[in-house]
C-alpha cells in the first residue's frame, strides 16, 4: 500500500530530526528529501557533533548513518540511549552484516535501512516511526487532558464539599472538620437577627442577597491570617481563631470589635433597612 505523503507531511510537520551523515554528498542529497517533510532539521557530520548537538537541543527523531569517523552511528546510539530510551532512531548503513543488525536491535533502533536505499522503501519505513511518534504524542495529550479533567473535577468535588455554594465560605462539614485538628479554639458565632421573618417577607431571593452581602463585609471584617469563617446554616455564621487566645479580655475585645463593624451592615430593601447583628463568643 502506498504512503500517503500528504499524511506524513501533516504528521512531519511539528517534528524535529537530527540527520547525521559524515559523507556530504549523500548528506546533501538525503537533506534534501528530508526538507519535503520536516521544517526542521539539523545535520551533525559525524556521530561526535551528534552527540554535542543533541545534549543542546530537544528532537524527536534521529536519522543517522553508521560508518563514520571519530564516534561511529552505534556508539553514538549507545551513548544517547544511556540518557534517552525512547527517542526514536531509523538507522542508513552500507552494511548488511549480521552483527550491525543484531547490535541495532539490542539499541532498540526503530528502523534499519540499506544504502543505497530505495525512496519508496526510506519513505514507508519514515512513514511508520513517524506514525508511531504520532499515535504516542495523541495518547500522551489525551492522557493530559484526561488527568486535567480528573483534577478539576475533584477540585469542583472539594469546593462542593468544602465551600458554601452561596457566599463561598467554609460550610458546616469544613467547620466540624477543623475542630477535630484544633486544641481549645476560641469560637464566635454571629447570625443576623430575625433573618426567617426577612425571607418571608421579601423572599428568599432578596434573602440570598442579604446572606451574600453580610458574608462579603464578614471576609472584610475578620483578618483571614488570623481566623476562619464558617456559614453553619441559613443566617449562623462562626468565626475560628487559628492563633490562641490568652483572655476573657482579648474575647471580650474581639467581641466589642466584631459588634462594632456588623453592627453598621444595613441593606436598603423596598425602603426598608436591614441590619441588625448579633455576636456571641
Amino acid at each position: 500500500m502506498p504512503v500517503n505523503l500528504k499524511e506524513l507531511t501533516s504528521m512531519c510537520s511539528h517534528l524535529k530530526i537530527l540527520y547525521v551523515e559524515d559523507n556530504k554528498e549523500a548528506r546533501v542529497a538525503t537533506h534534501k528529501l528530508l526538507q519535503n517533510f520536516f521544517p526542521q532539521i539539523t545535520v551533525a557530520v559525524d556521530g561526535q557533533d551528534a552527540l554535542n548537538k543533541f545534549h543542546n537541543e530537544a528532537f524527536d527523531l534521529i536519522l543517522s548513518d553508521i560508518n563514520m569517523p571519530n564516534v561511529n552511528g552505534l556508539e553514538m546510539l549507545q551513548k544517547i540511549r544511556d540518557e534517552d530510551q525512547k527517542i526514536p532512531v531509523l538507522l542508513i548503513s552500507a552494511h548488511s552484516d549480521s552483527d550491525y543488525f543484531m547490535q541495532a536491535i539490542e539499541l532498540d533502533v526503530d528502523g534499519y535501512i540499506l544504502k543505497p536505499f530505495v525512496y519508496a522503501q526510506f519513505i514507508k519505513e519514515l512513514f511508520k516511526i513517524v506514525q508511531r511518534i504520532h499515535y504516542l504524542s495523541i495518547s500522551k495529550n489525551y492522557q493530559q487532558n484526561l488527568e486535567y479533567e480528573v483534577q478539576k473535577r475533584n477540585e469542583e468535588i472539594s469546593e462542593k464539599l468544602h465551600f458554601d455554594s452561596l457566599t463561598h465560605l467554609l460550610n458546616r462539614y469544613s467547620f466540624f472538620n477543623d475542630l477535630l485538628s484544633l486544641q481549645s479554639p476560641t469560637i464566635f458565632l454571629v447570625d443576623i437577627n430575625k433573618f426567617k421573618i426577612i425571607n418571608e417577607v421579601y423572599g428568599s431571593d432578596i434573602g440570598s442577597k442579604v446572606l451574600k452581602k453580610f458574608s462579603s463585609i464578614l471576609i472584610k471584617t475578620v483578618k483571614k491570617s488570623f481566623s476562619k469563617i464558617y456559614r453553619l446554616s441559613a443566617d449562623e455564621f462562626a468565626i475560628i481563631t487559628t492563633q490562641p487566645v490568652n483572655s476573657s479580655n482579648e474575647v471580650q475585645e474581639f467581641i466589642n470589635y466584631l459588634f462594632e463593624k456588623l453592627n453598621n451592615f444595613k441593606m436598603d430593601v423596598d425602603n426598608n433597612i436591614i441590619g441588625y447583628v448579633r455576636v456571641k463568643g
